[in-house]
Order: C-alpha cells, then structure tokens, then sequence
C-alpha cells in the first residue's frame, strides 16, 4: 500500500491533468464550430507548435544540466524514452499525449467531418488501448477520457447543463462523497479489504477524473445560474 500523502498528491496532478483535457477537448470544438475548415488550416504549425515548441525548448535546456550533473542523457536518450514511463524529461508524459490528441483531432477532422465525434472518440480509445498492450503505466491513460467528454460536453452543453440544475442536493451530496472515496481509495481499501484487489485500484484511476470533471461542471453550473438569477432580478 502506498503511502497516503504520496497518494493524494499522485491523484491531485491526475485531476490537473483531466481537467487540461477536458478543456483542451472543449477549446477544439468550439473553435471547430465557430471557424469551421478555416480553422484546420495551418492547424499543425500553429496550434501543434504551441506544444512542440515549448516541450523542445526544456529539453534544449534540460539535457545539457544533465550531462554536466549526471553525465547521462542525450538526444538519442530522449527519443527512445519519449513513449515510455519514464520519460528523460520529468512529467513531460502528459506534453507526448496530448499532441497526439490533437493530431488525431486533425486527422479526424480533415478527412472524416462527417462523423467527426463518433469517429475520433474511436480512434482516442484505439489509442489508448494501443498504449494498454504496450505496457504504459496507467498515468499515460487515465485522464484522455476527459478530452472525450470535453468533445461531447460541447455538443450537449445547454442539456446537460439543463439537467444538472434538476440535481437534487442529495444527489450532489451523493457524488461528493463517492468522489472522495475513489480519491483517497487507499483508505477505504484499510476498512473494506474487498476493494483491495487491484482491479478495484485500477478502475478507481479513471473513474475519480470523470467524476471530478462532474464536480467541477456542477459547481460552474450552480454558479453561473445564481449570476443568471441576479441578472434577472436588477432588471425586474
């Protein structure tokens, strides 16, 4: 069992992480939507830079204070351990990921717009599975389901957001209390023995970053519909 302060911080950086896909899958539909195919055009040099540029640069930085401390790490290195777990540039997993969402963003949207949203909610999940059976720790997985609801949550925005204002104040408690289980699962799994088995361990990485994605859509929800109350009330 780990231990729990190592847990905890291991899941805040998950939800961080989810919540960037979230947004990232959001962002790319709604500029899609607004601009249409304009939008795809020079999509990889502007929008893929954006990423690409930034990750080269720490790694033009970092390699060099690597080889001078450790006398380790090179170009070649980098390559070879840019899919892996343990990439040469710390925590730079999640930078690999999300250019490859964004590429079959394009792809998708280049070549299938038909059914873009079908279409590239399967090839994310093709990828992940491609990334399961290559042995990718769970990290390099967990949140892209994310950039999935970010994608649909923009088509469905207004019902959602409709039947979210119907959640009764038993249910948000509800959803509360299961988020805080799966995120600190690790002390339920001292009290009910059962949930110990890896699978339970496994699914609990997936299913704290949709359930925190509920949370925080809820929240924004409840939010923006007091400021729609107040709104009406001045100009009554």
């Amino acid at each position: 069992m780990h231990h729990p302060a190592w847990a905890a911080e291991s899941q805040f950086g998950s939800l961080s992480v989810s919540i960037f896909f979230f947004l990232s899958g959001y962002g790319l539909m709604c500029s899609y939507s607004l601009k249409g195919k304009k939008y795809l055009e020079g999509f990889c040099i502007h929008r893929i830079s954006k990423i690409i540029i930034p990750l080269l640069t720490a790694y033009i930085i970092y390699i060099p204070i690597l080889r001078l401390i450790n006398h380790t790490g090179g170009i070649i290195e980098a390559i070879q351990r840019l899919f892996s777990s343990n990439p040469l540039l710390p925590y730079s997993w999640y930078v690999t990921e999300i250019t490859l969402l964004y590429l079959l963003f394009y792809l998708v949207m280049r070549f299938i717009p038909r059914y873009k949203l079908p279409a590239l909610s399967l090839a994310i999940v093709f990828m992940l599975a491609g990334m399961l059976l290559a042995g990718l720790p769970h990290w390099w997985i967990n949140a892209s389901p994310c950039f999935i609801i970010g994608l649909w949550y923009y088509k469905y925005e207004h019902p959602i957001m409709n039947q979210m204002n119907k959640v009764k104040k038993q249910h948000f408690i509800t959803l509360i209390l299961l988020f805080l289980c799966t995120y600190r699962l690790d002390i339920v799994q001292d009290h009910i023995q059962i949930l110990s088995r890896w699978r339970y361990t496994y699914a609990s990485f997936y299913l704290v970053n949709i359930l925190f994605i509920l949370l925080v859509l809820y929240i924004l929800q409840k939010v923006n519909f007091g400021k729609n109350i107040k709104v009406t009330q001045n100009l009554l």
